[in-house]
């Protein structure tokens, strides 16, 4: 007679993480039974934004080890069921196989997020691309709510708090034009498109020169003499 339940546990996806189309995880999992062993491991997925509550994928038997105990029920199961800005339960119970079930029965929320954030924007020289004779400037701008992220050129500013409205860092300028692609990046991963801004780099000094006509050693009264400036940059 088996009168001990089994039990089982989710490891994945992380409670209360956001996921886009490319990093959504498998459904994965540990059980264990000291009685009988177990037969079979169920997950059901329910849209808990959805007004009332609905059943997306009901109890549906996932791959496991019965040595291990390790179980998976892998995204291509699920994921063309998903909804973009929805939040979702799972649900995970272990049957061994005297039909006894796990109690109580374990879940984690997880938020589907396949919507692109709108992009930063510069306001370091309003958004215009200019020229300094500086070897490193400051790039400055705003952004949207729900940012984790702020990029450029691929990579992640430091001292950004995910949330804030606004962003600030050191850009260098080691070549004489320098572009950059500055991006957000939301929660669940997905990338916004770039705003772009230019900054030239001229440390050339400008040159000046003047010409008198006629050019003499001593000038009267009178003499008409005309100045030439010159000046180049």
């Amino acid at each position: 007679i088996d009168t001990v339940n089994p039990t089982v546990t989710i490891t994945s996806p992380i409670n209360d993480n956001s996921y886009n189309a490319s990093d959504l995880p498998s459904i994965s999992g540990s059980a264990s039974d000291v009685g009988s062993g177990l037969n079979r491991i169920e997950v059901q997925i329910t849209d808990t934004t959805a007004i009332p509550d609905r059943v997306i994928l009901a109890w549906s038997a996932a791959d496991f080890d019965s040595a291990t105990g390790a179980w998976v029920l892998n995204r291509s199961a699920f994921n063309t069921l998903l909804i973009s800005g929805q939040t979702y339960k799972v649900e995970a119970r272990a049957i061994d196989n005297a039909e006894g079930t796990s109690t109580p029965v374990p879940y984690i929320s997880f938020t589907y997020d396949t919507t692109l954030p709108d992009a930063p924007v510069i306001t370091t020289n309003g958004g215009s691309d200019f020229v300094t004779n500086q070897a490193s400037v400051t790039l400055s701008g705003t952004n949207v709510s729900g940012i984790a992220q702020i990029l450029v050129n691929g990579a992640p500013i430091s001292g950004f708090a995910a949330g804030n409205r606004s962003w600030t860092t050191t850009a260098d300028l080691p070549a004489a034009s320098n572009t950059f692609d500055v991006t957000a990046k939301d929660a669940a991963g997905n990338e916004s498109l770039a705003d772009t801004i230019t900054i030239s780099k001229d440390t050339t000094l400008p040159t000046f020169g003047l010409v008198l006509d006629p050019i003499k050693t001593a000038y009267r009264a009178g003499d008409v003499i005309t100045f030439t400036l010159t000046f180049n940059e």
